[in-house]
């Protein structure tokens, strides 16, 4: 959700609150979810939304540059890069916690058509 509002932003600032307060702003929809049903029908209308987002935003947008976290500039097509990247880093945590803990990661079941 936060990628989505900053990178379709004609103005992307990712400093223009503190990171908490910027997370907080975003993240309201998800603490509302109280269930399994409910989280994953916001993932699913997220999903729906950041679509017509970026393509209403347009290639070009994603080109343009922004102030990255460390204060160096990058395009916002590698910054879009960088945050999926991030969630793979952590996928493969929880799938490597899963297997520590004896529990088959959902990923291996679904490729073993389990």
């Amino acid at each position: 959700m936060l990628m989505t509002g900053e990178l379709t932003r004609p103005d992307t600032n990712f400093k223009r609150a503190p990171w908490p307060k910027l997370l907080a702003l975003y993240a309201k929809p998800a603490y509302r979810a109280k269930s399994k049903q409910q989280l994953i029908a916001l993932l699913k209308s997220q999903m729906a939304d950041a679509e017509k987002k970026f393509r209403k935003a347009g290639d070009l947008a994603l080109l343009q540059t922004l102030e990255r976290f460390d204060g160096k500039e990058g395009t916002k097509f590698a910054w879009m890069h960088h945050g999926i990247a991030q969630e793979m880093y952590h996928r493969g945590q929880l799938a490597t916690y899963e297997r520590l803990m004896g529990i088959e990661p959902a990923l291996t079941r679904l490729i073993r058509g389990g």
